[in-house]
């Protein structure tokens, strides 16, 4: 019951900001300001891992030959220009 209430909140004080707002932080994934409880419920060893997690400089395959097959390209697309207006 208490949860309810503080989504409830939760989600007045984001309606009651104008739609340009509610669009920029909804684009950004934030909806509305997190509640002190929620967050002091958050242990040092769960904070501990999403701090390891996030240094993480791991990729999955998939996006790094997305990112390098997309890095050749606009490198292609800039010497093309560069000789072209050189």
């Amino acid at each position: 019951m208490e949860n309810k209430a503080a989504d409830t909140v939760k989600d007045d004080s984001f309606s009651h900001k104008p739609w340009y707002k509610r669009v920029a932080l909804w684009i950004c994934g934030i909806e509305g300001a997190v509640s002190k409880s929620a967050a002091s419920h958050v242990t040092s060893s769960s904070a501990a891992a999403d701090s390891l997690q996030h240094l993480s400089l791991q990729e999955k395959r998939v996006w790094r030959v997305v990112c390098d097959v997309t890095a050749v390209i606009l490198m292609a697309i800039a010497a093309f220009l560069f000789a072209f207006w050189a």
